[in-house]
């Protein structure tokens, strides 16, 4: 892939405030643009004090372990309240990751991108825009087959007994108070300005992120609502090689589900997060993308220490030396799944039958 990367005249090396048109092929696909999230601008509030997990969401799951009176009042009342302190609290129109100037940036970036008519539009992101509540068990055997949904549903009772951890991660779902107030869910004022600006000034918008550990790719809809709206984006997660994600701490809570315990956490998140397209808690790995007028193509090539996992040898050597001479990985990997955005369709993610990234060797 040829690219050649014209820095514009915000580049401030020492602020990380830049931006660039990278050329691939011919004609012109896309506008990269990488800004700063964590040294200049950040807020610190949102990640100190705001945790979802020393919220009274939390507390009153961990305390009320039946259930079946959640929804009833006055409980109901109680976890509404306690949901939306969180909310509002992360909404607050002072924080910020980026801030004005590092927005502003961004935006005419964009705008000069759409007025060229270049399909893409990508952001380089430290953090993840993406909502992202807690995996919501209750709803996991709605999401099932028939054959699956009476042994799931004792699996999932016996959880929401015995484990306040598993409640905690329902209330977290069912209430729509995500996790992390580390990335944009702990910014949400400013996740809503950006994902505006994306509606009015970009003609396919790409967010391409990590920081959250494991796999993941959403639909972004306009406002930063979870579950509706204008789709104006999408947002994709890279799983990272060597940090500890969800898989450690559900896949013991899953064992007597057997080869189907992935998938089953899996579809938890998805039951959790409407708007979440792809997650993926077990294997570590990356993803590439590959992008043509038509297309954006993101797929994660996800490494496995199972003998029998796929894996493409040709690119792939043991020594790190060689490889990073290759341009090559020094572990066996497989495609967990390729997911193709259509331009001219904003937020589109369809997950194709196989995967076509090729490496360069």
């Amino acid at each position: 892939m040829e690219a050649s990367s014209p820095w514009g005249r915000n580049h401030r090396t020492g602020r990380h405030l830049h931006h660039a048109d990278h050329r691939v092929g011919r004609p012109r696909l896309a506008t990269i643009v990488g800004l700063d999230t964590r040294l200049k601008v950040r807020s610190k509030d949102p990640t100190i004090g705001l945790s979802f997990w020393a919220s009274d969401v939390v507390v009153l799951a961990t305390v009320n372990k039946n259930m079946s009176k959640w929804m009833e009042s006055p409980l109901l009342g109680q976890f509404k309240a306690a949901a939306k302190v969180l909310q509002d609290a992360r909404a607050n129109e002072s924080f910020a990751q980026l801030g004005s100037d590092q927005r502003q940036i961004m935006e005419d970036a964009f705008k000069a991108s759409k007025a060229a008519g270049k399909p893409w539009q990508i952001y380089a992101a430290g953090t993840m825009i993406g909502p992202q509540a807690t995996p919501n068990f209750a709803a996991l055997p709605d999401v099932v087959s028939a054959a699956f949904k009476p042994s799931l549903q004792a699996i999932v009772d016996g959880l929401h007994n015995a484990s306040s951890f598993a409640r905690q991660c329902t209330a977290g779902a069912m209430f729509a108070v995500p996790w992390n107030s580390d990335g944009f869910d702990g910014f949400s004022y400013e996740r809503g300005l950006i994902l505006e600006s994306f509606k009015q000034n970009a003609n396919n918008p790409i967010i391409l992120g990590g920081d959250l550990h494991d796999g993941w790719a959403w639909t972004l809809f306009d406002g930063g609502v979870a579950q509706s709206g204008t789709p104006v984006a999408v947002n994709l997660g890279a799983p990272g090689v060597t940090a500890p994600g969800w898989g450690r701490s559900l896949s013991g809570m899953f064992q007597s589900a057997g080869r189907n315990m992935w998938d089953f956490i899996h579809k938890s998140f998805m039951a959790g997060n409407p708007g979440l397209k792809y997650a993926h808690t077990k294997d570590k790995g990356f993803f590439a993308v590959k992008a043509t007028k038509t297309r954006h193509i993101a797929e994660w090539c996800l490494i496995n220490d199972n003998a029998s996992a796929p894996a493409s040898p040709s690119y792939t050597t043991k020594n790190y030396k060689d490889a990073r001479t290759a341009g090559r990985v020094t572990d066996p990997y497989y495609c967990g799944t390729s997911l193709v955005t259509a331009a001219g369709s904003k937020g589109s993610l369809a997950e194709q039958a196989s995967c076509e990234v090729v490496f360069q060797t």
